[in-house]
């Protein structure tokens, strides 16, 4: 649908600055959980949450800050705990509201130069709540207005007279979010009750109440017009979501969207001029653009667009673009430790006029009314003025401009000095002071880049309110820099250390100096300007140059060419995933069990048979026939029975009808399936195995050796037992946290864990029960999952980051000190489970509730890691299951099949490869494969030490051809055989055209009709 859209904003493009236009050198990665932003912008200032010790402290900067900044910054230490949000006024850019978890609200004026130091008196204690403060926010028309949201309270404050006006307290638990319609008439609020309701302050009536969130988890509201709402939340299947609501009626919504699987909600950022809506969550990596539309249908998706990961956002004023530019939004990115400004642009072939269909009027920047007429009733629209340059040259940012620090300037009184609210209960007189209005400044300008402007302009004049253009006489030089929507350029003044700074032409008005051409042959001149209120000149001193140096033309200098270099070729790029026909799935399975531990890979499979755990505390498995495809019965399915909760089970690669489970009684119990089947439930294993003192979260057959088991409990152990003699044999210690995984490598001799506390270990069992390596690994939390490859050289590790980003690392399993190469994927709470294929070197990813399989090549070459095509299943899966490789139909060239468990039914998916040369026998994609289902030692001869290999077999059928034998094809014959012609000059086939033409025309040798004809004698014509 958005491709068939008409949208003067469908190809709007971020465009992300380089990293030396980033603020650097923050620090942001340890921010606490809150419903607020964490950065929000005006004009001015930016303004954003920090680590700090000792309480909520904030940053607070010019907008045009950038580059590495030298620590420690200034820091407004605000409150004696965390800052849950803060907002500045949309009608003075230098005051700030914040709130806090120690349930305090307070009010500061930001001086004229910014935060020189620490430590900054707040204009205004609000009085001390009850509960801690969730959100605020001020009033988008009324000056002065604020509402606070603390506990099941939402408190709306008069910060002129520091007084509760109204108190709406008619919600059932903690209040998430609030938004003011665009007119301030009205208050929206979203409760973790589920409810959305819409208020009137001044009345205290709930005029909607509606169950519009489908959670209790974390939710956002934002009004989008006059009678619409949109609301951010995550969905029962944990899938983030965004809704449309029309005021009127909030039983259903006009539109929703649902997107991927995460954790954290969307953070919505709307512009109400242009109805872009843009999307991104705390801990992303990417963001979003949306269009809402008037009509159906009301949400239109645009594309994703990755940036660095996601701490806080906030869209920057629209007074403050580039609107010369075609600059629609500027977004502020927080990082853990930078602020990135992603600008969107919509591209046009020429940005010399302005565009009036693409910028709107917008908010002016000042007050509507006052708090005392909003609070008698009175409703106001929002101010607006016209973006366009020539018609508001001085529009926005009246009150105050911004002056980098390192100022030196002699400035009088101001004639329209900045308006601040006048609040009583705390002295101002440091932050009351007004910004010169006069100013004359002599400055010397060094710089690398120079500008020559054309003579005849003339000079600049103040008529009703407009600027003309200003004018020069003589063509002077000028040194420019880069011009951003309400800066000021910071100069140097001749030799001097010291630094002086001249307002730079805003976007909104540019003068003829900024639209000079460059002349790069002078590098300094020396300007003197004179600005007085009414006129402004411009004088230059014309350089003195040498014309012989400067007629003398530069070496020309070649730019070195980069080597080419070839990108890597991998037969296994291509990888297809395909479900195959319904007619194989195994159908009508219910009441599947999906609160396994993380450690488990719920589900297994061999070449005869599948286990799937069900519900109930019994620890049922339901042991499915692969032949038996179709529907299952409604009731009555033979189960597998433990009597204990379930935590993992697997079947023995060596026998298909032994399967072993583990419980939450610290017991492994080994069952033997009957031949052909279960028949009936199965409630006396064959075997128990007792050691454990605590629950047992995983089990792990040897891939070599038959009736050897691995386990690993709660008690930070692993045993190794003989299930032959039925006891155990070896146990591993060292862990000082949950075992998250265990992975024999693939000789069988060594194995390898990974733990809660971040590390990797190493073990060589049969000669050390303490690692052999330790080395760091993921360091998330939530869990984490290892697997040998390439020879056992190599240790592929699937993991987390502390903010949730799923992460993936190859190391050196000699060398554990650091990974080899970590690709970071999205971010979602569920751990990647690989799957390895040894004959391919390709590992397959997937989690529970995913909905795609990723594939990635581990390769001895750098960077190891190479990313292969993905599969996209039609529903979310609940887990996943490969099967040996003796089912594989090399016919097909189909190198690797799996089970996937979707709700209710099995679906087997097999994985090919593109091939045009199907009747041969792919012997590159299969090569001598490991017979995986014969043991090649016993228990009894692996735990005294010996070692032995695995024997291989070749998958190719009789009757096919191997492709390397195949006959070499022919080459296709020629349509034009240019060879044996010889070569013509250009005259010869003139002469060649023109006689083919002739020999086409019909042409006769016998005379023309009117030759044969008698004609008159001369003497006849005188009679």
């Amino acid at each position: 649908m958005w491709k068939l859209k008409v949208s003067k904003y469908k190809n709007t493009t971020p465009k992300i600055p380089k990293k030396e236009q980033w603020l650097t050198n923050v620090s942001a990665n340890k921010l606490m959980q809150s419903a607020g932003d964490h950065i929000k912008a005006s004009c001015t200032f930016m303004v954003f949450n920090v680590d700090a010790q000792g309480g909520g402290s904030l940053c607070i900067l010019p907008l045009s800050t950038k580059g590495k900044q030298d620590k420690p910054l200034p820091l407004l230490r605000a409150h004696t705990s965390f800052v849950s949000d803060f907002d500045l006024s949309p009608f003075n850019d230098a005051l700030l509201a914040t709130g806090s978890f120690d349930c305090t609200v307070k009010l500061w004026t930001i001086p004229d130069e910014g935060l020189t130091e620490s430590g900054l008196d707040p204009t205004c204690n609000l009085s001390t709540l009850t509960r801690r403060v969730e959100s605020l926010l001020w009033h988008p028309t009324a000056d002065g207005i604020l509402a606070v949201a603390a506990g099941e309270t939402v408190k709306v404050w008069d910060v002129n007279q520091t007084a509760v006006k109204y108190d709406l307290s008619d919600h059932s638990d903690v209040i998430q979010s609030i938004s003011w319609k665009l007119d301030g008439s009205l208050l929206a609020t979203t409760c973790k009750d589920k409810n959305l309701r819409i208020f009137d302050p001044r009345t205290g009536v709930k005029i909607q109440d509606g169950m519009c969130l489908p959670t209790n988890r974390d939710s956002r509201v934002k009004w989008v017009n006059d009678d619409r709402l949109i609301t951010s939340a995550l969905n029962t299947s944990r899938s983030r979501e965004i809704c449309l609501w029309d005021q009127k009626n909030l039983s259903t919504p006009l539109g929703r969207l649902e997107l991927e699987t995460a954790t954290s909600i969307l953070v919505p950022l709307f512009d109400q001029d242009t109805n872009m809506l843009f999307l991104a969550g705390k801990g992303d990596t990417s963001i979003k653009f949306v269009e809402i539309a008037n009509a159906a249908p009301y949400i239109n998706p645009g594309p994703t667009d990755p940036v660095e990961q996601i701490k806080g956002l906030c869209m920057v004023p629209k007074r403050a673009l580039d609107v010369m530019n075609c600059e629609t939004a500027r977004i502020l990115l927080l990082g853990k430790s930078n602020v990135i400004p992603v600008t969107y642009q919509i591209p046009r072939k020429s940005y010399s006029e302005f565009y009036p269909d693409l910028f709107p009027d917008t908010f002016s920047g000042e007050p509507s009314m006052s708090a005392e007429e909003w609070c008698s009733g009175q409703n106001k629209p929002v101010n607006k003025i016209s973006l366009n340059p020539s018609k508001n040259p001085a529009m926005a940012h009246k009150d105050r401009e911004h002056v980098p620090e390192r100022v030196d300037m002699e400035a009088t009184e101001a004639e329209d000095a900045p308006r601040l609210l006048k609040i009583t209960p705390l002295s101002t007189d440091t932050d009351c002071q007004s910004h010169p209005g006069k100013t004359e400044l002599k400055i010397q300008l060094k710089t690398t880049k120079t500008s020559e402007v054309e003579p005849n302009v003339v000079s600049t004049h103040h008529t009703n309110g407009e600027v003309a253009p200003p004018v020069i006489q003589q063509p002077v030089h000028v040194h420019l820099m880069s011009s951003t929507a309400h800066q000021s350029s910071r100069i140097s003044t001749g030799d001097d250390p010291e630094l002086t700074s001249v307002p730079e032409p805003t976007s909104m008005h540019e003068s003829t100096v900024t639209r000079a051409h460059v002349n790069i042959q002078q590098p300094r001149q020396d300007i003197a300007v004179s600005e007085k209120p009414e006129t402004a000149h411009v004088h230059a001193q014309e350089p003195q140059q040498d014309p012989v140096a400067s007629e003398q033309p530069k070496p020309e200098v070649k730019k070195a060419r980069k080597p080419f270099q070839a990108s890597r070729q991998c037969k296994f790029r291509y990888v297809t995933g395909t479900p195959l026909h319904k007619s194989q799935h195994i159908e009508n399975l219910r009441g599947s069990y999906r609160s396994l531990p993380g450690e488990s890979d719920a589900m297994c499979a061999n070449k005869d048979r599948c286990a799937v755990p069900l519900s109930g505390t019994a620890g049922l498995i339901a042991v499915l026939e692969l032949c038996n495809v179709g529907r299952l019965p409604d009731m009555g399915i033979p189960l597998v029975q433990n009597g204990c909760p379930l935590s993992d089970f697997v079947w023995d690669p060596f026998n298909t009808r032994r399967l072993a489970t583990a419980c939450d009684d610290a017991k492994i119990r080994v069952f033997e399936i009957p031949e052909g089947g279960l028949t009936e439930t199965l409630t006396a294993p064959e075997q128990y195995l007792s050691g454990h003192n605590e629950r047992i979260y995983f089990i792990r057959f040897h891939p070599l050796a038959e009736d050897v088991l691995a386990s690993g409990s709660y008690d930070m152990t692993v045993r190794i037992w003989d299930l032959e003699a039925g006891v155990e044999m070896i146990r591993l210690e060292g862990h000082e946290d949950q075992i998250f995984c265990f992975a024999w490598s693939l000789d069988g001799r060594k194995c390898a864990t990974v733990s809660k506390d971040g590390l990797i270990r190493v073990y060589d069992p049969r000669h050390s029960t303490s690692p052999i390596q330790v080395g760091p690994g993921p360091e998330g939390s939530r869990g984490a999952r290892i697997v040998w490859v390439l020879n056992d050289k190599y240790l592929f590790v699937s993991g987390a980051t502390k903010s949730q980003t799923r992460l993936i690392s190859i190391y050196n399993s000699e060398d554990l000190s650091s990974p080899l190469n970590s690709v970071s994927l999205d971010t979602v709470p569920s751990i990647l489970i690989p799957f390895y294929d040894e004959d391919t070197s390709v590992v397959f990813l997937t989690a529970r509730g995913d909905i795609r399989v990723n594939a990635f090549e581990v390769s001895e070459d750098e960077p190891h890691l190479f990313e292969l095509s993905s599969f996209k299943g039609a529903k979310q899966h609940q887990a996943i299951a490969f099967l040996p490789k003796s089912v594989v139909n090399v016919r097909e060239v189909e190198f690797a099949k799996a089970l996937r468990l979707l709700p209710g039914v099995i679906e087997p998916v097999s994985f090919t490869i593109p091939r045009v040369k199907k009747a041969f026998f792919q012997d590159d994609v299969f090569p001598d494969t490991k017979v995986t289902w014969e043991p090649a030692l016993t228990s009894s001869e692996w735990f005294n030490g010996a070692n032995k290999s695995l024997r291989k077999i070749n998958l190719k059928p009789e009757d096919m051809e191997t492709l390397s034998h195949a006959p070499a094809k022919a080459p296709a014959a020629k349509k034009y055989d240019y060879s044996s012609k010889p070569y013509k000059s250009d005259k010869e086939k003139q002469e060649e055209l023109i006689s083919a033409v002739t020999d086409k025309l019909d042409t006769h040798d016998e005379p023309l009709p009117q030759d044969l004809t008698e004609g008159v004698d001369p003497d006849e014509w005188d009679d």
